[in-house]
Formats: C-alpha cells, structure tokens, sequence
C-alpha cells in the first residue's frame, strides 16, 4: 500500500497528539458526551476535556479493527480498515461554476442533487458527500435540504454534516 510516512514518523504525531489531549484537551459542547468522558476518567473543566493517555489508549483498544459501511440497498460498499482507501465528493463548497454559463455562483440544492446523481453513476466514487452548501433554502434547513437532495439520487453511502443534535435527529427522521 501507500506510505506517505514511515512508522516511526506515525508514532511520532501519535504521542504528539497524546501529549496536546493531556495538556491541552479538546472543547466539548454536548453535556451528554461531557458527562460521558468524565464517566470514563477524563478530566472535564467546563467544556474543556483532558484526556490521559492511558484513557486514549484504552479506548483504542476497544475500538473495532473494521468498520463495514453499508450502501442505502444494505450491501456492504466500504470495509474501513488499515490500508483501504475510499474515494468521495468534496463537502460543502459554497460557490459552484454553473454548468450553463460558466459563471460563478452560489450553490443550490439542485446542484447537490445533480452532484449526487453524477457521484452515484461514477464506479471509482464510494460515497457522496453535499458538494455544496444550498443557498436557496430556508435559512437553518440547509444541510436537511441537502441531505435530502443526496439520499433522493445516490444508492452510495452518504456522509453528511449536521448543525447540531436537531438537525441530526431531523435527518435520521
């Protein structure tokens, strides 16, 4: 497979990271989750979380060496694991070039619907992510209306963004 860095230069960002959760930690802005890490040993300031290494290290231990992502239709479309990559849209640009005109502007919903559609007929695309941020929407129902406009023309494993708990409840709805 590909390796951009040697192992050695892995476990050097590796405890580098470990270093920057203990002493730095992490804002955290769910009271559930604050709750939660607190729960499992992490130091909670407010909405600052600071992580041991040995909490990190635990939970890495338990963390699956796979992860199968489904398609919409239940068929296994990725097996996230060491050394698979998988290849998607680019998320939420703000401008697209109109395929009519040439010009530059605002995206709009139909363009993630087109975006999606095109992502969807592309063998060498896993998964679909909004390509753009729908302007012509209602203000707040963005990313709704986008994922909307995806899961309406893709079969392929959709990876979305969400503003918060709302949106993510209104999506899984």
């Amino acid at each position: 497979g590909l390796a951009v860095l040697s192992s050695d230069q892995c476990e050097e960002i590796f405890l580098a990271a470990l270093e920057i959760l203990e002493r730095v930690g992490v804002r955290v802005h769910e009271k559930e989750a604050l709750a939660l890490l607190k729960q499992a040993g992490a130091r909670v300031q407010g909405d600052r979380v600071l992580l041991s290494a040995s909490l990190v290290r635990r939970a890495l231990s338990t963390a699956p060496k796979r992860i199968p992502i489904a398609d919409r239709h239940g068929r296994t479309a990725m097996l996230l694991e060491k050394g698979r990559p998988y290849f998607g849209s680019g998320s939420d640009t703000q401008f697209t070039f109109d395929l009519e005109t040439g010009q530059r502007r605002l995206a709009k919903k139909q363009d993630v619907a087109n975006a999606a559609l095109i992502a969807d007929g592309l063998q060498n695309i896993d998964f679909v992510m909004s390509l753009g941020l729908a302007s012509d929407v209602p203000p707040g129902s963005s990313y709704l209306q986008q994922f909307e406009a995806m899961v309406l023309n893709t079969g392929k494993p959709i990876l979305y963004t969400a503003a918060g708990r709302r949106d993510l409840e209104d999506i899984l709805a």
